[in-house]
């Protein structure tokens, strides 16, 4: 644990850390080093998207082994269709059209690496266009800080409607997701990436998780000995003596988040400055909430305006950077559409470019695209899986040009003074 600062920014956050560690207990940190060396062939997207069953086919990245598929697909066609897969499944996890056009594609490698990636850019305009969050503005906390009162239910993941009508009258917290119980989000006491170090601070007495909840949020619940589920109770169970990691003293940062397109406009009315778009989700390829952090503070020193979404946005609420009182505070969207809300209500000439700090699913990719194919500079702060082909991103690049756009890539993750002068080219 001697690199705990490197795991996460926030103070409580180190101190949890090292009580799970006391405790022998096994967080995403210790899984994601455990990987380690990752897959270099799918993070270069040379491993086989397509289901043939001949494989598995990988190709060498370096061309000393195999070149091609059992098949004869190129490697070429292998990152394409790695590419076109994942927008196919952020096509179907945003529900937009042409998914059938796409499975039918990825059925059998005959198509030509233009076919597939301008179908790609399509599955992600279509994403772009499904992206939705409410409506509304919404004042929040976070922080552990809100912990320190006394046991909270905790909710992990989307929760459906009536689960949502049942936690009316709890004391019920947020572990990053951003839930509405009547009409109101629940006070966050932590990031999507943080959520198991909240279990770990004995201050969750029951956990309620949806179905995309981390099954490691699960297990360690069940290491704890932490209820899942309302079962029927409105209040939550008798928590375990909670653990002395400074929750008391955990800050506790305030902010307001704008959900739907008349909302955005709002919030954004009046303004004259560059939009410099920064958001994106916890992974621990960085240290949990630097990026954030560090970046804001410069661009808003720069004379941008900075809108968030995702983790980035709680932090940088936790940070006290989009409170009210602040000189020049962020601005916060939702998590899923609010970054397209805000090239619809400022045009893509007034952003500065937009940067995901981290990726969650599929869907953050075809976001990632469709926002550079409405004009926008587009960086992702982590590698994507098309490295493997130079054909691939000199095509990539063409096709965003013609829209005004740009999708600038990263063979590892980059650091904050990096993105600072990506916002300042």
């Amino acid at each position: 644990m001697e690199a705990i600062h490197l795991k996460t920014v926030d103070p409580v956050g180190q101190a949890l850390l090292r009580l799970a560690s006391v405790q022998g207990l096994e967080l995403s940190w210790d899984r994601f080093e455990a990987l380690q060396p990752q897959d270099g062939f799918v993070r270069t997207g040379l491993s086989c998207a397509f289901g043939c069953m001949q494989g598995p086919c990988r190709i060498d990245p370096f061309g000393r082994g195999a070149k091609a598929g059992v098949c004869g697909l190129d490697r070429d066609g292998m990152v394409a269709a790695n590419l076109l897969r994942l927008c196919l499944d952020g096509a179907i996890e945003s529900g937009a059209d042409a998914a059938p056009a796409a499975a039918a594609m990825l059925r059998r490698p005959q198509a030509s690496v233009t076919a597939m990636l301008r179908l790609a850019l399509r599955l992600a305009e279509g994403v772009v266009a499904k992206a939705q969050d409410g409506s509304g503005s919404h004042a929040f906390e976070v922080g552990y800080g809100i912990l320190a009162p006394a046991p909270a239910i905790g909710v992990a993941g989307t929760i459906a409607a009536d689960t949502a009508a049942g936690l009316a009258g709890t004391r019920a917290v947020s572990l990053g997701s951003w839930a509405l119980v009547n009409g109101a989000l629940l006070p966050f006491a932590c990031t999507s990436g943080e959520a198991e170090l909240t279990l770990v601070s004995q201050r969750i007495s029951t956990l309620v998780a949806g179905p995309d909840a981390d099954p490691g949020l699960l297990a360690l619940a069940r290491r704890l000995g932490i209820p899942l589920g309302l079962e029927g109770s409105r209040q939550p169970h008798p928590a375990a003596p909670a653990s002395d990691a400074g929750i008391e003293a955990g800050q506790v940062g305030k902010g307001v988040v704008h959900f739907g397109a008349e909302a955005v406009a709002g919030a954004l009315k009046g303004n004259r400055k560059p939009i410099a778009l920064f958001g994106g989700f916890d992974t621990p390829h960085q240290s949990l909430g630097w990026l954030p952090t560090e970046v804001a503070p410069a661009l808003m020193g720069d004379g941008c305006t900075v809108v968030a979404w995702g983790d980035a946005a709680l932090w940088m609420a936790k940070a006290g950077l989009a409170d009210g009182a602040h000189e020049s505070p962020a601005v916060l969207v939702g998590p899923q559409a609010g970054a397209v809300q805000v090239v619809q209500a400022a045009g893509s000439g007034g952003i500065k470019g937009a940067c995901f700090a981290g990726l969650r699913d599929s869907r953050d990719v075809a976001l990632a695209l469709g926002l550079a194919l409405h004009g926008v500079r587009v960086l992702v702060a982590t590698p994507l899986p098309v490295w493997g082909s130079k054909a691939v991103m000199a095509t990539l690049k063409d096709v965003l040009a013609a829209s005004g756009g740009s999708l600038t890539q990263v063979d590892k993750p980059i650091g904050a003074d990096e993105i600072r002068a990506w916002f300042n080219e």
